[in-house]
């Protein structure tokens, strides 16, 4: 499987459902209107905060700043191999993509499909304009055999998702590898599926996209795989 290729989609996707998907509103917007584009260029906002709050800025020594703590954003885990990093991070978004194809290969199956994408999507809507898609929380997690041995340390899984996720994906799934399941039964799970045209909506559902060399769970498959535990597929 090729690893480079795979990792950069992985990571495409990734920006488009976290990174991206970050929508912030700005501070000011002019809006062209001239009085207030005069009256922004007018004002140093950061000295006007620092008069206000009888402050200013300094840089800060060496010393001050290895005495400086901050907890919360982030957490990092090493357990039986999986290395797991948590971000508190909150991203909506309703971003619409004309294709999104990921793993392009030859599954070895002896099938007429054996020579496909794991995931063909058509026609991509994350959110909606009425829905946005919501997600609080993050994680990258990598599963790794013989971790604490340098020489045979093997990653086998890397994994990018939220804990929560609320919204609907629509799309055109030409092919669809993953499972979606609510209350723990499964609707749909399998590999390279055509699902057709179809809605999938989250309800704080734990979502993540995983990229393997092995079935790391029953009913997995190698190579691109999607997977909600609480969402339903419509019509």
């Amino acid at each position: 499987m090729k690893w480079q290729k795979d990792l950069k989609g992985l990571f495409l996707l990734v920006v488009l459902i976290t990174v991206a998907s970050m929508v912030s509103v700005p501070l000011f917007a002019a809006g062209d209107v001239p009085d207030r584009d005069a009256d922004m260029l007018s004002h140093d906002y950061i000295m006007d905060r620092q008069d206000s709050f009888s402050c200013s800025m300094v840089a800060m020594s060496d010393e001050e700043l290895s005495e400086t703590v901050a907890a919360g954003f982030s957490q990092f885990t090493i357990n039986d191999g999986v290395v797991r990093a948590q971000f508190n991070i909150a991203a909506q978004t309703f971003t619409e993509i004309e294709s999104l194809k990921m793993g392009y290969y030859d599954d070895g199956l002896g099938l007429p499909n054996s020579l496909d994408w794991d995931q063909n999507w058509l026609g991509v809507s994350l959110g909606s304009s009425t829905t946005p898609l919501f997600c609080d929380g993050l994680f990258i997690e990598a599963r790794f055999t013989n971790i604490s041995d340098p020489a045979t340390r093997t990653l086998e899984t890397l994994r990018v998702g939220t804990p929560s996720m609320t919204g609907p994906i629509t799309a055109d799934f030409v092919s669809f590898s993953g499972r979606i399941a609510s209350g723990g039964v499964a609707a749909v799970e399998g590999h390279r599926l055509n699902l057709g045209t179809r809605t999938i909506t989250s309800t704080d559902s734990e979502f993540y996209m995983q990229l393997s060399t092995v079935a790391v769970e029953p009913g997995q498959s190698p190579g691109w795989w999607f997977s909600w535990n609480n969402a339903t597929i419509t019509p």
